[in-house]
């Protein structure tokens, strides 16, 4: 039965409680809240746990829970009383719950974890699902009380990121703190779900010990997976597993799956697709720790596939399984300890540093063949199929922590990309160079994404970092550099060549890439001084190239070097093969490409200088290398611009005032609609986050409107309750720069005659005389993603010209955000922008604060050199997104 629809739980709670989740170690847990019927399952939890353990959990003895114990603690009302349960198969390993006080905001929590399963992170997991948990019904504040030797679970309150206060009484420590997410707790919580994603997967792509079911079918999939894992020098352990023979593939088979080793890291399944659920139920009871099932027939195809997929996933997490596909073409790992080729690909590429994900069936072989003819240095390689568990975020988790990776090439298809994949993406980009070809049609479909999905993407890579590319060709390209050199530090480049109209050649590309061309005197051996770009075409002696080499790699500002070389005879200069290596091993820190016509589809210059293997790749002409430079330079500029800190570190505002100002309009609202905040509460949330708002009265009667206008000084703005905002007349309830009582009592009767019903309650409101009109509105979609756009506001508005971010989002994105937008064109000045880019920072900080929070929509912007203040808003609440904010799997 669905857990999140169990009947004999006394109280609702939502479906978004109950999630499987990746522990520290890799390993899945499954979360949900604790039932009636847990009471013999927590009774025999408590049976297996030491008896420190327990007097750490009651304060005393207590060798058996008696039935009126297990009964209250396992009737909970899901709202003063919760508790949650974390389980492997059908065995309860964690509880944690907390009881709230009544009549307050604050609850006391408890813990206990299974002896067996300490340090497994379960008890920071716990606490996360506790505290989202008592955030929608309430709660602001934790209590607990633990024993002063019981440092572990102090540790899980501290390393959660709360600002945690204890003292020390009557023998035991009261600690207390704030649930309220803080820049620290966020995070905190994506560190500790990257880590865990990375764990994960781990056995997937270094197994130590490989079983292959269905390898004994000939012509099969496993058959041909198991020929390459033994053809390719797989250095694990091999168990073929075939119940009608001894012996496949010269290796000694396994019967069943029920008989394989404990333990096993990785189940490669090519069987009919009805017989994988049983067979990973099969191997997970064994121990088996992931899975790539490679069998066809599920979500792909028409019919009941969709329905088997299910199964296999929730078999698959039952035992704490990782799984790759289904309809997935295997996975590589080329480091020479592991040498592992579980694809249909029958050679392995070349071993190095650039990991790869394809999200594309039959390409995936295609890929692997095209790396290993460009000589591209992998670490690992996944070909992803349905993404049924296992995908991009996993992965790029991964790899974020995996030394052997120095930058990740993804072939994506067309797909929303979620707030997760969008935090490791970050991730990811901060530590290395990541490189995307998103497609722009959906897998199978035949249609195009919206205009939105576009620009979401867009926003996506522009505020990640991810390098976007338009062909499989500019992804090898970038790959092809990380693979054997540095990224580029910065812009600078220089170009050493000996042809006129290739070197001129370069230095357009090179300038339309966006790199630049760093003054240089390079002398040569007939006694000229040559600029860059260096024209070598008079002296183009292998002395000379590397004397002008040197020069340009030395000399300050200059991060890659583009080395032109264009023989009369179309034949590979060897002794300028040599002066590059050596040049690229005597600058390590310097990015160096080459031109090299002649080299005879060479991909690359390799060798081994000073004890250590040196590559210099080759394109097939400078514009090439000058896009791939270009790209990763600025992938540098992104990385210095960031900084180390993610979103969610920059703390913007106040929370608590925020959470304040929207309680009593949730009062208002019915379980499944919105609500609108009238405008002082909207004056008490904006100032919560500091985003100023023009000042303005709510007035009733012509005599108020004229009081009120004294009061905030003349002139002022006129407003009815309902307004076009695209125009400004008294038909469409905008009257401005009324500069005197009679205006005013004038224009009060021109629109309470225009406008009827439509008119009151009506807004005075501060006249700003000059400054632009500026569009921000900030969205909260219903899967927890949102968004943010940024265009001119008020009459100009009608153009419907606007750019698109993502949340969250950082100072820079917003600065970047605002540049790119309509506002940009107009305000050329980026000293101009500042108030802007404030603003949309602190309205973007505020919807990611508040999940009620749905739309805030600010038009116009009244915005002068120094200030941006809001003139008209609409903010709207609504029922929270489903996506309950702990980790869990997608």
């Amino acid at each position: 039965m669905d857990d999140s629809v169990e009947q004999d739980a006394p109280g609702a709670y939502p479906a978004s409680w109950v999630s499987d989740v990746v522990l520290s170690d890799g390993q899945t847990v499954h979360v949900r809240p604790i039932r009636p019927s847990d009471a013999e399952e927590l009774e025999r939890f408590h049976a297996r746990q030491s008896p420190e353990s327990v007097y750490f959990r009651y304060f005393s003895p207590r060798p058996r829970l008696s039935g009126r114990e297990l009964t209250h603690l396992t009737t909970v009302d899901h709202h003063s009383r919760v508790a949650f349960v974390a389980t492997q198969a059908t065995m309860i390993i964690g509880v944690a719950r907390y009881e709230r006080y009544r009549g307050t905001d604050t609850a006391e929590v408890a813990f206990f974890v299974d002896d067996e399963h300490n340090g497994r992170g379960l008890a920071t997991l716990l606490l996360e699902y506790l505290a989202a948990a008592g955030l929608e019904n309430g709660v602001r504040r934790f209590t607990a009380t633990t024993l002063p030797s019981n440092r572990r679970m102090l540790t899980v309150f501290r390393s959660a990121g709360y600002e945690v206060a204890s003292r020390l009484e009557d023998g035991v420590i009261e600690v207390a703190f704030d649930i309220d997410p803080t820049g620290a707790s966020v995070a905190a919580m994506d560190r500790r779900e990257r880590v865990a994603e990375a764990a994960s997967v781990r056995p997937m792509l270094w197994p130590a010990s490989v079983a292959v079911v269905g390898a004994g079918r000939d012509g099969g999939l496993g058959a041909e997976v198991l020929a390459n894992l033994t053809a390719n020098g797989f250095t694990g352990a091999v168990y073929p597993v075939n119940q009608h023979a001894d012996h496949v593939g010269g290796l000694p088979s396994v019967r069943h799956t029920d008989d394989l080793p404990a333990d096993v890291d990785l189940v490669v399944v090519a069987t009919p697709a009805g017989d994988v659920p049983a067979v990973l139920d099969s191997a997970g009871q064994r121990g088996a720790r992931t899975a790539v099932v490679m069998s066809a027939g599920f979500a792909e195809a028409d019919g009941p596939g969709a329905d088997l997929e299910h199964l296999v996933v929730e078999t698959a997490r039952r035992h704490g399984m990782r799984l790759l596909g289904p309809n997935a073409l295997g996975v590589i790992n080329a480091d020479p300890s592991v040498r592992l080729d579980g694809t249909l690909a029958p050679e392995l590429p070349r071993a190095g540093r650039i990991a790869m994900l394809a999200e594309a069936g039959t390409l995936s072989a295609a890929i692997v063949d095209h790396a290993r003819r460009m000589d591209l240095g992998v670490s690992t390689m996944v070909a992803a199929g349905n993404r049924a568990d296992v995908g991009a975020t996993d992965l790029l988790s991964f790899w974020s922590e995996d030394e052997s990776t120095a930058g990740v090439l993804l072939y994506l298809v067309a797909r929303d990309l979620r707030p997760r994949f969008v935090r490791a993406a970050r991730a990811a980009s901060m530590r290395m160079p990541v490189a995307a070809l998103h497609t722009s049609m959906g897998s199978g479909t035949g249609e195009r994404p919206h205009d939105e999905s576009r620009r979401r993407a867009a926003a996506m890579f522009r505020q990640t970092g991810v390098i976007r590319v338009s062909a499989l060709e500019q992804l090898f390209d970038l790959g092809r550099i990380l693979s054997d050199q540095p990224p580029p530090t910065g812009r600078g480049v220089a170009i050493v060549g000996n042809s006129d109209g290739a070197v001129a050649l370069a230095a357009d590309a090179c300038l339309d890439a966006g790199l630049d061309l760093v003054p240089l005197a390079v002398p040569t051996s007939d006694g000229r001084v040559l600029t860059n770009p260096v024209d070598l075409r008079h002296v183009a002696t292998p002395e000379d190239f590397a004397l002008a080499i040197d020069a340009a790699a030395s000399a300050p500002g200059v991060a890659s070097v583009l080395i032109i070389s264009a023989p009369p005879r179309l034949r590979l200069d060897e002794e300028l093969v040599e002066v590059i290596l050596e040049a690229s091993a005597t600058h390590p820190t310097v990015t160096f490409a080459a031109t090299m016509l002649g080299s005879a589809g060479r991909a690359r210059l390799s060798g081994e200088r000073h004890g250590r293997p040196v590559g210099v790749p080759i394109y097939r002409f400078p514009e090439d290398a000058a896009r791939a430079l270009g790209r990763l330079a600025h992938h540098a500029d992104w990385r210095n611009a960031v900084g180390t800190s993610p979103p969610n570190e920059e703390e913007v505002g106040d929370p608590q005032a925020a959470r304040r100002a929207i309680d009593a309009p949730l009062t208002r609202m019915a379980d499944d609609r919105s609500v609108e905040l009238d405008p002082s509460e909207q004056q008490a949330l904006l100032e919560s986050f500091g985003v100023p708002v023009i000042d303005r009265r709510v007035v009733r009667t012509v005599d108020e409107a004229v009081a009120a206008a004294d009061d905030l000084g003349w002139p002022v703005a006129l407003k009815a309750r309902t307004r076009n905002r695209l125009t400004r007349s008294a038909s469409s309830g905008v009257a401005l720069d009324l500069a005197d009582e009679e205006q005013v009592r004038a224009m009060w009767t021109r629109m309470e005659d225009l406008l009827g019903p439509g008119f009151l309650p009506a807004t005075v409101q501060q006249f700003l005389e000059s400054g632009i009109d500026v569009a921000v509105a900030a969205r909260r979609d219903d899967d927890g993603s949102g968004t943010i756009e940024v265009g001119l506001g008020g009459p100009a508005a009608i153009v419907g010209e606007y750019e698109l971010g993502v949340l969250p989002l950082t100072l820079t994105d917003a600065s970047t955000l605002v540049a790119a937008s309509p506002v940009g064109r107009v305000l050329t000045d980026p000293l101009d922008r500042v108030p802007v880019v404030e603003l949309v920072h602190r309205l973007g900080a505020l919807v990611a604060e508040l999940d009620h929070l749905r739309s805030v929509v600010a038009d116009p912007v009244v915005v002068t050199t120094t200030t941006a203040a809001i003139a008209d808003v609409q903010i709207r609440l609504g029922p929270p997104p489903e996506d309950f904010p702990v980790r869990r799997l997608e």
